[in-house]
């Protein structure tokens, strides 16, 4: 998790508050929450405003830190999960 939060610290394309947003959203994919949901919305959301490169870095430490449940989700594999 350490690694994770270094390198949204290092994202300066988001504002402080989006970085202290997606660090606020680990705990929530990590352990299955009633937030699990909204966090993974958030960190895409979050994801879709940075170069291709560095979201796809940051999608895969989020994906490798992730519960079951939330991995499913930040690797849009469950059902009704649709991108826009």
């Amino acid at each position: 998790m350490s690694a994770v939060r270094m390198a949204i610290r290092d994202l300066t394309a988001l504002d402080r508050a989006e970085r202290e947003q997606l660090r606020r959203s680990i705990e929530h994919i990590v352990h299955a929450t009633a937030q699990t949901r909204l966090a993974v919305v958030r960190i895409n959301a979050a994801l879709s405003r940075l170069g291709k490169e560095t979201a796809d870095s940051l999608r895969g430490l989020f994906i490798s830190i992730a519960s079951d449940e939330a991995k499913a989700m930040l690797e849009g594999k469950e059902s009704g999960q649709g991108r826009a």
